[in-house]
């Protein structure tokens, strides 16, 4: 393989070049790439006896249908736009671009025949989808649970494609690196003052009773469950990408890369005040 960053760069600006539609393009932002899962997606297929051609197809389709997810995510339920004729179309357009990421995804894999992939890209997307409801519905009893839903619902399709192509040493690295990444992500929106439902269902399950402003220790503790959470995940993950063998040293050097970055970033809250 070349250069992994070379090839992630690539392989991005070709998803780029089959999502794009220029009357989509007209009105809403480029389509989101997630790095950390294309990397991770490049990683896991590096080695096999395809070619380069088939193997870039396999990670377009399944990035596309990753990109149609998060795109419908941004879809509003909010009463209020659907009084407003510009954001009703921005919303409808929305909606119209994740169908439109999934039907390119459907036909890429259609090309190179492989049914099989389909079967087990849409049970993820239909395990996504209904753990995003249990998400959405907020009703968690203990952050276990709530931990698992979120990794389900970050790298289901990840998974389908490490059995799809019998690579299940790599299913527990991509779980928590994927989980950890969510986390991480999450904590960068709460610093920034940005909604963060994860910080939302913590304080219902660490304070119930609490329906409007934490106290300063409230948030601190909620803040220290947190960063805990993610130490432990921090450190599972570097062991268990340890144990990924045979790997490229140029993409365990580029993964390894990213959760050095995403470590240094992960300083306490406490610590930053």
């Amino acid at each position: 393989m070349m250069n992994i960053t070379t090839y992630i760069n690539e392989l991005r600006d070709l998803i780029h070049s089959k999502a794009s539609h220029p009357y989509l393009l007209q009105y809403l932002e480029p389509p989101f790439v997630d790095e950390v899962k294309l990397t991770i997606l490049a990683s896991l297929l590096d080695d096999l006896e395809i070619s380069d051609e088939e193997k870039d197809k396999f990670i377009t389709s399944t990035m596309l249908v990753q990109m149609a997810l998060d795109t419908h995510e941004k879809v509003s339920n909010s009463k209020a736009e659907k009084e407003i004729s510009d954001l009703l179309k921005n919303r409808q357009l929305t909606v119209l671009a994740g169908v439109y990421y999934s039907g390119l995804y459907y036909k890429i894999l259609a090309d190179i025949q492989n049914v099989s992939l389909i079967q087990s890209l849409a049970t993820a997307i239909k395990d996504i989808n209904e753990y995003k409801i249990l998400l959405y519905q907020k009703d968690f009893d203990d952050v276990n649970q709530l931990l698992e839903t979120i990794k389900i619902i970050e790298c289901s399709l990840l998974i389908k494609v490490a059995e799809e192509f019998n690579k299940p040493d790599w299913k527990d690295f991509v779980g928590n690196a994927l989980l950890l990444n969510r986390l991480l992500e999450e904590k960068r929106r709460i610093k920034q003052r940005h909604h963060s439902s994860l910080f939302e269902i913590l304080q219902n399950i660490f304070f119930p009773k609490e329906k409007k402003h934490l106290s300063i220790d409230q948030e601190r503790f909620i803040y220290d469950k947190l960063d805990r959470c993610i130490f432990q995940l921090q450190q599972s993950t570097e062991q268990l990408l340890k144990r990924l063998s045979p790997l490229n040293e140029n993409i365990k050097e580029k993964v390894c890369g990213m959760l050095e970055i995403n470590l240094v970033q992960s300083n306490s809250f406490v610590e930053e005040g």
